[in-house]
């Protein structure tokens, strides 16, 4: 799980992000004043995802097993 703090992702900034084992997906929770306010299931089915991380350099990746993959998350402008 990570919280998003990058500019590279406005839209996310302040957001969890939150990987899941047996479901293999990224679900984004969005944060409001501290609460929780909704949810959105993001890369479905992409196996079981190990870790979600921010990089120093702003960006996210993610970390899967089944298969073994790092990929990092481009945001779309």
């Amino acid at each position: 799980m990570t919280m998003v703090t990058s500019d590279k992702y406005p839209n996310w900034k302040g957001d969890l992000l939150v990987g899941a084992l047996s479901f293999q997906l990224i679900a984004r929770l969005e944060l409001a004043n501290g609460k929780f306010v909704a949810e959105e299931r993001m890369l479905e089915k992409i196996g079981r995802v190990r870790a979600v991380v921010q990089s120093p350099d702003g960006f996210i990746y993610i970390a899967t097993e089944n298969p073994g993959t790092i990929s990092k998350l481009m945001p779309v402008k």
